[in-house]
């Protein structure tokens, strides 16, 4: 059985801080912390692309989010890319973002 989730453990308030000042939702940001390896690759795309430094909007957030529970078999620099594309509206659906349509 996984860990309890301990919201007020320090290293999970800090990766709630890092999500939510980048712009990603609340229930998002709950998502991906409840799973490391999601948690994992989205702090990487938040660091590595400054989002916490200049937040996304709601849907390129929600976007981000998706990309770091979707992209596990993509390399950093892939989804770095894919990040960045989202960050500056080339893409903007999930659709997109997984391949299914243009």
């Amino acid at each position: 059985m996984p860990p309890k989730f301990d919201p007020n453990d320090p290293e999970i308030a800090e990766l709630v801080s890092l999500f939510k000042s980048s712009g990603i939702s609340e229930v998002k940001t709950l998502e991906a912390v409840r799973n490391p390896k999601t948690s994992a690759a989205l702090k990487q795309l938040v660091l590595a692309n400054k989002f916490n430094d200049k937040p996304l909007d709601d849907k390129s957030a929600s976007l981000l989010a998706s990309l770091a529970n979707q992209g596990s078999k993509l390399s950093d620099d892939e989804r770095n890319y894919i990040a960045r594309a989202i960050a500056d509206g080339r893409l903007k659906t999930n659709d997109q973002l997984s391949g299914e349509s243009s």
